[in-house]
């Protein structure tokens, strides 16, 4: 499903597929 990174971004912005 996400990488360990995505998880890191969505736990960052704390919502999902806000990728940069």
């Amino acid at each position: 499903e996400l990488s360990s990174e995505e998880v890191k971004r969505i736990d960052a912005n704390g919502k999902k597929g806000d990728k940069l």
